[in-house]
């Protein structure tokens, strides 16, 4: 029998607390009964938060209370929330966090969940759900029927419904997620597809479900059998074939289910969510919408709610309402009038829920699409989730008429499962054995159902923690009989103290019960009932003070004749705590006590475990459960603990419980014993003296005073002996008993924690070792721990040899210890090893992985190069000769270094961190150490983190917290360092104020730290920001000269005409803008994204006053286009990677938000221009794909012209070449050779018909080019070429900004066809090629024959405007025919088409060619023959033809020049052309490369280009010729050192942009555009981002940088301004920044780039800085003497690199010993100073700078610093060694491991260093010194580092213990002959400590009788010649 802890009487808290809320009158009216209402409930559960936290869910009516408390300390509310109905049920349940999780029918089904977990609070009404998690959020999820119980089990939640008529309903859905849907569940109670049914049987209840395992037990009314499930995810066929059973005839469910309608044309009928509800609500669907609830109908529009619903729950933090929560109040589940469509799903991204109904209310132009959308073909079945197969169900036999009352799984002490369920009529407990084995396919678990058997049981509990179950027998009438019972094996009996009411008090324990509720009532809620108490003590410590104020309670010596209490039920078992429901109702919560608390006593118990049979083991550890908890006062320390597991254990095995220790004997048959009186403190015990001795000062106290007369204070005693009984039942097993506790000895050496268990362990190997007559073993433990033989606790067993007999089988096989020092020693000397070393499964692990561990490293390897584990370590056969084999265990070591790698990968599989590593000995651990330093050095780039985290290279794990990226502590994600620059701008750090700047779109990267790093002597990003700012006023400042002699009125006219000329410049910034801010923002979910004012005000330099252009004419919508760019600018930093922008996310943005406005979104209706350009830069980054389709519709219906064109737009670039049906159908609208002959009026003037913009057919255009790009299919490329030549008209349709069309025709057909040239075989016949040159030369018109041909009738009605005879118009067409060519053939290096490109060489030819189609043909002969561009001037120069360049840059005046008649305003026209062509090319050639030879020649030409534009040679080309050459100058200039932020650049363009106020009238709104974009693609992307040179890139380029920019602000007509935008695809992120660690901020370092050319070509980088692009390097090397090497790969670890660029992952680098940074250290002086340090004179401040290891600076500054007197003298004093040669060694080993950075060696060598001058109990620490010598030193990483190990050191080591024996007195020689001579016992051996270790440290020989002669010769003779030497040097023979 054991005893429970004492019960401790229960009311509920969360009554507790509901009565505090009721009015004081009540309280003193009403009486505080124990019993509960019969309305109330209430759940004990734990969250596993902490190990002895419990919660309480509490239900009253509509109320639910969480409390919590934390063991006695006290309670408290959680939370208490309100309903609006009755609550039925509230528990716990874990959900997985799984967003993605796709529909069961596409994927395999797997039973294993993923995602996180998600702790939440379930309350379940009488129609739904409400789902509570820990953080705050909530979910309702409404379902359409009356709930009867919801049941948790492992993949969601299983609602069973009430019972209707309809018999084809089904009864079970499940849910998986709360905003998942709720899916029927299915059955299958057989093998083949016809035993697959839903649920619909309504007599089938559930019983229980579980989690793990993932089973149900059910009980069927019909034939009253109970059945065991398994739970699990319904696999494919499963799906399809019950969705295929619901409608088998559509006919007739129609008339069966009153009318629900079935599609007819459905070829596969299925369960469609229309019969789904039909058969729910038991009515029929009516053809109505408007009379369907509005819930049924899906829309992307949210609907505002202003319903306040803080009444309903008593929430302390804000909880997450979505809309289908307050949406819910309007769905009420009346059958007789829900009518409306059948529901269906509609598309595939939405995830309309009929059953849940949590759809928002529509608006009713989105209703109305939604019903017209509705077709057969959409409707999707009702797939189920989940699956019940049926595994067992009982004989029909034994079947009962009454369902269980309760069920649930456990599992026995043998970690076997079985279930239970409770017949309450037949007071018995059933259960079944449940196995469980795995499925070799899937992995999945399987269970079979094995043997049945009874349990006599009025109630039952399963106790988790002590895993025995509760049993309260129906037998005595009493009721209080408890049993535990392990499975089918009973345990003990168990006793509850103070249950009935204990004779000789005058108190009941009604009274008790009664007191304590009142004292709870008239105080503040802090009970004081203790709910996790284990001490047995007095149930009534204070109780007169809690009822003194009670007049209604007496106190009588009389004692009270209140009735015993008997208990009915037990209920509510957390931990080990059950709760105890007794006969008046009241509640009881008591404490079993546990198995055992010392983790030695655990593993022993788990040990016995696998050497003996199950009911042997059950016995044992059953009898010392009852030995440990008997009833009576104890209190179990560790030792004590396992004193009594050792004295049960030897007695159960035959020793006589007499003979053993008195102390020992009382434990195994406990008394309880009388209390003593308490001993005076003063006068002492008999037992002082004797602790006295044995103290650790007793040992220091004769050194010190040189004293030796304590060694005989310990007389040795006589050893006793204990006659083991051979009849004992369990006799038989004492060999196996001690075989798998040796075996978890010898594992316990191996860590250093666990010495003292070790230690202990031994006493109860000696009586079992010295039993079985194996002095081997005794020999091994007086080695290992000599100082424990002197113990009196040690007996030693005899058992009569005749009985040894019998046990000789086993003893033969175990007769040779198996010693784990010298296994590994063997190993690591590369010993050969005859026997392997025994591994039993669950005892030994630890032993089994160092050996494999050792054996990688030191094994012998076959001819392979394999190393067989096998032959080191193997799994030990209790049977012998089974015929079981071991699979054997082998590793490819080639070499060395893959021996040491094949290390670190097994130890990381393994699953071993550092904390294992350094619980390993010293000596043990120092190989594994070596072959971790030396993979340190330069790891491979494949491994997994777990890897480098071993040989601590966090900085090469992919993620710093690990495989999952999260973001650093101090670095934000992707370089998006928004927040750490707003949270260093408060700080103050630097910069410019925020009253400086308004908020000008630019101040989340302009404080980024990476400027500091990039340019960290000057304030270029500062100046960047002045120039590229726009929000506000510009300063006017007007000569003095221009304001004398000026009134008032006219002084106001000229400032505001010089407003207007820099207005013309503010209109151009936001593009260059854009290009800065690029990419650098991700906001979250509630985050908008403002749009920075466009001011164009100004503002006097003097008193500010302000200026405005209210006096002076200004164009009409002069701003319309800037604000454009201004939202596009705004819509371009939103990174692609943010998660959380959706049409929802947009719609709340696009307002622009700016600051001072109000957040509230505006209508549809107010659209603007910066909200269509934010639209556009959406668009452009991809985020408008996730647009709703029907939110598209809506604004592309408003007619407004730039919302139209950035949407049509945005949607072809976010869809570029995917050629996607959808996107093709929206674009169509827009463009009339798209559209049908019926329809073709849709583009025209007819009457009725829609008239599409002119930039919105160009847009169109585009976006087909991009739809449709590198495709070359044939009808776009028939539709783009008819295109490019399309005649004005009809009437007056295509009159205006004719070039613009036909220039996006051109680049669409280019983008179509890009770099397709001679080889697309399907278009041979369109002749493009010929097409397009026909359009560029000019000439008749040719017939148009191809199958796009526009109808006539639509062709003959002309222009009104224009007139066009039958020659092609080249100013029209050439343009967009010269570029398609050059696209088309790009990189073909086709020399036919680029002869076409060739400028003439006369000046007859040259009249006939605008001298601006110069400039692009020599574009287009660049980009066909790409491979002959060379960045050089002679390379440009080679385009110009001779003639051209011989009369450039004269002067006509010049006689020579007179002579001729030469054009000169012809010749130098052209060639300012073809050269700005020429090194257009060039900087498209070298985007983004920073090549050096390139930016000279551009630079060159940009300087002469703008040293000409003041000389009169320029008025001969003419001033707007060279202004467009110099723009296009600029921008080739700066697309090359695009990302660079080059400060010659930067100061070119700043000249440019001043020349805004010179009013010159060649200085337009597009030079100023020209200027910003360059000046933008200096700082692309915030210094991250830089241009590509792949066909795509450079095809964007072409379109964004078209060499002819706008005159005026709305200016359209030669190139649409929306594309300049279009650079956006040419970027790629190449930024790479390293993070030192630990300090986690940005640095310096050195790069090696290798090309992957043909001769690898490298040259080095400081980062940070900008990559070459990734597709010409083989190999990125962090390659620095201060760092840590790393290698990015391009066979191995490329996609790392790549991550790292776009903000993925982080570039983390580690700094090495010695090395200062460069910010610290620029010149490396200092670094080179730092490895000077002298082990003479260490100091902490040196220290610092190798390492940031606290241990080791700590033990810098308290040993090595200023001499502190005191605590570390007191220290020393313990030590044997002086204090100056300990701080010497101290010293010597961390100028060793510090200086060559091995600081994780610091604490081994402390460990070894501190042992080694002791001779301590135990030779443990010795052995650590023999692995240290015997470690083979001279092995290093390579040959010129430095030794892993010092081999001084070692060698100093050696000789100190050699000398220690070198001379040995007579005493301890005269010992070691009579250990040979085997004429002692280890008890009876003098200095047996000392005799131990000179045993261990020579490998002395074990005692046998041949040795007592002469054991020298003897040695001699075996061979062992060096042994003998010493041996005889010990001997002094």
């Amino acid at each position: 029998m054991i005893a429970a802890g004492e019960p401790q009487v229960y009311v509920p808290h969360g009554k507790q607390i509901l009565e505090q809320y009721e009015s004081s009158s009540y309280r003193r009216t009403s009486a505080f009964n124990t019993s509960l209402e019969s309305q109330d409930v209430f759940t004990l559960s734990t969250l596993g938060i902490e190990s002895e936290e419990e919660t309480e869910v509490y239900i009253h009516e509509n109320t639910v209370v969480w409390s919590r408390g934390y063991g006695e300390v006290y309670w408290e509310l959680v939370k208490k929330y309100t309903c609006d109905g009755s609550v039925q049920q509230a528990f716990w349940f874990d959900f997985d966090e799984n967003p993605n999780r796709p529909s069961c029918a596409n994927v395999m089904s797997t039973d294993k969940p993923i995602g996180r977990k998600i702790p939440s609070l379930c309350i379940v009404e009488k129609s739904k759900v409400t789902v509570h998690t820990m953080n705050g959020d909530e979910y309702i999820c409404a379902v359409p029927y009356e709930i009867h119980r919801v049941w948790p089990t492992r993949f969601g939640l299983v609602f069973e419904k009430c019972q209707t008529s309809n018999p084809d309903i089904p009864n079970w859905f499940s849910l998986y997620h709360p905003l998942e849907e709720i899916v029927p569940v299915v059955l299958r109670d057989g093998i083949d597809r016809e035993h697959v049914n839903f649920a619909k049987d309504k007599k089938l209840k559930f019983v229980y479900t579980g989690i793990d395992p993932s089973i149900c037990v059910t009980f069927n009314e019909d034939t009253g059998l109970h059945s065991i499930w398994l739970i699990r995810k319904a696999e494919v066929d499963e799906s399809l074939c019950v969705s295929n059973k619901g409608i088998s005839n559509p006919s007739a469910n129609q008339s069966a289910f009153s009318g629900t309608f079935v599609p007819s044309n459905v070829a596969s009928p299925s369960l469609s969510r229309s019969f789904a509800l039909s058969q729910i609500y038991n009515t029929s669907f009516q053809q109505s919408p408007a009379n369907l609830p509005s819930i049924f109908n899906t829309t992307a529009r949210t609907p505002k709610f202003d319903l306040d619903l803080s009444h309903r729950f008593n929430t302390p933090k804000g909880s997450k309402n979505y809309a289908q929560h307050f949406a819910m109040s309007s769905l009420q589940f009346n059958q007789s009038k829900i009518s409306g469509s059948p529901l269906r799903r509609i598309g595939s991204n939405s995830r309309t829920s009929a059953i849940l109904a949590r759809t928002p209310v529509p608006s009713p132009s989105a209703s109305s699409l939604f019903n017209e959308m509705e077709v057969a073909d959409d409707e999707e079945p009702l797939l189920p989730d989940l699956c019940l197969q049926i595994l067992w169900s009982e004989d029909s036999k034994k079947s009962s008429c009454s369902q269980a009352v309760k069920a649930f799984v456990a599992v026995d002490w043998l970690g076997k499962l079985c279930v239970c369920w409770l017949m309450d009529d037949e007071k018995t407990l059933r259960c079944i054995d449940l196995k469980v084995t795995e499925n070799r396919n899937t992995g999945n678990p399987l269970y079979i159902c094995c043997a049945q058997w009874t349990i006599p049981a009025k109630d039952a509990e399963y106790i988790p923690a002590l895993k025995a179950v509760l049993v309260l027998d129906p037998v005595l009438s009493d009721g209080n009989s408890l049993t535990l019972y392990s499975g089918s094996t009973k345990l003990t009996k168990v006793h509850v103290p103070n249950c009935s009411p204990p004779s000789g008090t005058g108190i009941s324990l009604s009274i008790q019960r009664l007191s304590l509720e009142a004292s709870s009532i008239n105080s503040k809620f802090i009970p004081s009932t203790p709910l996790n108490s284990s001490r047995r003590s007095s149930l009534m410590p204070d109780l007169t003070s809690s009822i003194v104020h009670d007049s209604s309670v007496t106190l009588s010596p009389i004692p009270a004749s209140s009735p015993p209490l008997s208990f009915r039920t037990l209920q509510d078992a957390v931990g080990r705590q059950v709760t105890l429901k007794c006969s008046d109702r009241s509640l009881l919560r008591t404490l079993l006590p546990p198995l055992c608390t010392s983790a030695l006593v655990e593993r022993c118990l788990r040990s016995l475990r696998a050497a003996l049979p199950p009911d042997i083991y059950l016995a044992v550890a059953a009898k010392f459960y009852c030995v440990r908890n008997a009833p009576g006062p104890a209190d179990f320390s560790p030792p004590a603990e396992f004193d009594a597991f050792r004295s049960t254990l030897l007695t159960l095995l035959g020793f006589d419980a007499k003979s053993l220790d008195a102390s020992i004997s009382s434990i195994a048959s406990p008394v309880v014993e009388s209390k003593k009186s308490r001993t005076n403190l003063e006068e002492g015990a008999n037992e002082d003296w004797q602790y006295l001795v044995e103290s650790q000062y007793a040992k220091i106290f004769p050194q010190l005073f040189g004293l030796d007369f304590f060694r005989g204070l310990n007389p040795i005693a006589q050893q006793t002996v204990v006659q083991v009984n051979s009849d004992s039942a369990y006799f038989a097993y004492l060999p196996h008993v001690l075989l798998v506790l040796h075996v978890l000895f010898e594992d316990l050496k191996l860590d250093a924690l666990m010495w003292s268990d070790a230690q202990l362990l031994v006493t109860l190997l000696i009586p079992l070792a010295s039993a079985l007559n194996l002095t081997q073993y005794c020999d091994s433990y007086w080695r290992d721990f000599p100082a424990v033989w002197n113990s009196n606790n040690i007996k030693l067993g005899v058992v009569h040899p005749s009985d040894l007999d019998k046990l000789q089988g086993m003893i033969q096989r175990m007769e040779v210890p198996c010693n784990i020092h010298n296994h590994l020693l063997s190993l690591m000397s590369k010993k050969k090893i005859c026997t392997p070393y025994p591994h039993v499964k669950l005892v030994n692990t630890r032993s089994r992985d160092i050996i494999t561990l050792f054996a990688i490293l030191y094994g012998t390897a076959d001819e392979h190069h394999l190393v067989s584990v096998h032959e080191y370590v193997r799994d030990f056969e209790w049977v012998e000769h089974s015929g079981r084999v071991s699979l054997p265990f082998n590793v490819v070591v080639p070499s060395q270094q893959r021996r040491q790698t094949a290390l670190v990968l097994k130890m990381s599989s393994c699953g071993w961190t550092r904390e294992d590593l350094n619980a390993l000995p010293a000596g043990i651990g120092l190989p594994l150490r070596y072959a971790l330093f030396c993979c340190q050095l330069d790891p491979p780039t494949d491994w997994p983190d777990e890897a480098y985290k071993l040989i601590n290279r966090q900085d090469m794990c992919q993620s710093p917290s690990g495989c999952a990226i999260q973001p650093l502590s101090s670095i934000a994600p992707e370089l998006n360092l928004k927040i750490e620059a707003q949270r260093n701008k408060s700080a103050g750090s630097g910069g410019i104020s925020k009253d400086d700047y308004a908020e000008d779109g630019m101040e989340g990267v302009i404080d980024l730290p990476i400027w500091k790093l990039l340019f960290p002597r000057d304030h270029r990003i500062q100046e960047v920001r002045r120039l590229l700012g726009s929000s506000r006023p510009v300063v006017v400042v007007l000569p003095a000269s221009q304001q004398q002699g000026l009134s008032e009125h006219e002084l106001i006219e000229e400032r505001e005409k010089q407003l207007l000329v820099l207005c013309i410049r503010i209109m151009a910034i936001s593009v260059g803008r854009g290009m800065l801010t690029l990419h650098t923002a991700t906001p979250t979910v509630t985050e908008t994204l403002s749009i920075p004012k466009l001011c164009l005000t100004g503002k006097t330099p003097h008193n500010g006053a302000a200026v405005d252009m209210t006096h002076i004419d200004v164009p009409a919508n002069m701003s319309l286009w800037p604000q454009f760019h201004n939202g596009v600018a705004a819509g371009l930093r939103v990174s692609p990677g943010t998660k959380y922008v959706d049409s929802n996310w947009i719609n709340l943005s696009r307002g622009g938000n700016r600051p001072g406005q109000t957040a509230a979104t505006p209508a549809l209706g107010e659209l603007n221009a910066e909200v269509a350009g934010f639209l556009l830069g959406l668009g452009i980054t991809g985020h408008l794909n996730k647009f709703n389709d029907l939110v598209i519709h809506e604004h592309l219906n408003r007619d407004h012209e730039m919302t139209q064109l950035a949407l049509v737009l945005g949607l072809g670039i976010g869809k570029r070449g995917s050629m996607e049906a959808d996107t093709l159908r929206i674009i169509s609208v827009y463009v009339e050779s798209l559209s049908p002959a019926s329809s073709s009026s849709i583009n025209g003037c007819g009457g009725g018909s829609i008239e599409v913009p002119q930039n919105v057919r160009v847009a169109a255009l585009m976006s087909i080019g991009f739809l449709y790009q590198g495709s070359a299919h044939r009808y776009m490329t028939e539709v783009l070429l008819d295109e490019i030549d399309r005649p004005p008209g009809p009437e007056m349709d295509n009159c205006v900004d004719r070039e613009s069309y036909s220039l996006s025709a051109g680049l669409a057909l280019g983008l179509v066809t890009l770099g397709q040239g001679g080889q697309m075989t399907g278009l041979a016949d369109l002749r493009l090629a010929d097409t397009l040159y026909h359009f560029m030369v000019g000439g008749t018109k040719r017939n148009c024959n191809s199958s796009n041909a526009r109808p006539r009738s639509t062709m003959s009605s002309a222009s009104y405007q224009i007139r066009e005879g039958n020659t092609v118009n080249v100013d029209v067409t050439a343009p967009g025919a010269i570029l398609a060519l050059g696209l088309m053939f790009h990189r073909t290096n086709n020399t036919a088409a680029a002869k076409w490109m060739e400028a003439p060489d006369s000046q007859q030819l040259l009249d006939s060619i605008r001298p601006d189609f110069l400039l692009l043909r020599t574009l287009a002969r660049g980009l066909i023959l790409w491979d002959d561009v060379m960045p050089t001037r002679d390379w440009v120069e080679s385009n110009v033809p001779p003639n051209i360049r011989r009369y450039s840059l004269r002067n006509p005046g010049d006689p020579d020049s007179q002579s001729q008649q030469v054009d000169y305003e012809t010749m130098n026209q052209a060639f300012y052309n073809i050269m700005a062509g020429s090194c257009f090319v060039l900087g498209l050639k070298f985007a983004g490369s920073s090549n050096a030879e390139a930016f000279n020649t551009l630079y060159r030409y940009s300087k002469v280009l703008i040293s000409l534009s003041g000389r009169s040679v320029a008025e001969w080309a003419g001033k707007a010729t060279l202004e467009a050459c110099l723009n296009t100058l600029v921008l080739s200039l700066s697309m090359v050192m695009a990302g660079t932020g080059d400060l010659q650049v930067l100061r070119l363009c700043r000249h440019l942009r001043m020349r805004s106020g010179n009013f010159s009238n060649v200085v337009t709104y597009g030079s100023h555009m020209a200027t910003h974009m360059a000046l933008g693609f200096l700082y692309l992307g915030g210094g991250r981002l830089s241009l590509s040179t792949s066909p795509e890139a450079i095809a964007a380029l072409v379109c964004a940088c078209f060499p002819k920019f706008p005159t005026h602000s709305n200016d359209n007509r030669y190139h649409l301004q929306a594309l300049r935008h279009l650079y956006v695809l040419a970027t790629e992120p190449r930024l790479l920044m390293p993070i030192e660690i630990p300090n986690m901020q940005p640095c310096y370092t050195t790069l090696q780039v290798v090309f992957n050319n043909a001769d690898s070509s490298s040259f080095q980088l400081r980062a940070p800085c900008l990559l070459p692009e990734l597709r010409f390097l083989q190999r990125v090397q962090l390659l620095d003497p201060r760092y840590r090497t790393i290698v990015f790969d391009r066979q191995h670890n490329w996609n790392k690199l790549k991550c790292i660029l776009q903000g993925k992952d982080h570039l983390i680098v580690q700094r090495k010993a010695g090395c200062l940074s460069y910010a610290e250290d620029p010149t490396g002086l200092a670094s080179l100073a730092t490895p000077t340090l002298s082990a003479w004179a260490i100091r902490a401040s040196t220290v610092a700078n190798f390492t940031t290891d606290k241990f080791v600076i700590f033990l810098c500054r308290h040993f090595l610093g200023a001499p502190e007197k005191g605590q570390t003298q007191i220290l020393i004093k313990q030590e044997c060694k002086p204090l100056d040669t300990q701080l010497r060694l101290l010293s010597l080993v961390l100028n060793d491991c510090v200086v060559n950075e091995k600081t994780e060696m610091v604490k081994p060598w402390l460990q070894l260093l501190h042992k080694s001058g002791q001779r301590d109990s135990s030779t443990l620490p010795l052995w650590q010194l023999k692995f240290l010598i015997n470690f083979p030193v001279n092995s290093s990483p390579s040959s010129k580092s430095t030794p892993f190990i010092d081999p001084e050191m070692v060698l100093a080591l050696r000789h100190e213990l050699e000398s220690t024996w070198d001379h040995i007195d007579a005493e301890l020689r005269t010992s070691l002959h009579n250990y040979f001579a085997g004429k002692d016992t280890p008890r009876e051996r003098s200095q047996s400590v000392d005799l131990a270790n000179l045993t261990v440290f020579y490998d002395l020989p074990l005692p046998l009788p041949k040795f007592a002669a002469d054991p020298v010769s003897l040695l001699i003779q075996s061979g062992d010649q060096k042994l003998a030497a010493r041996l005889a040097i010990l001997l002094h023979l």
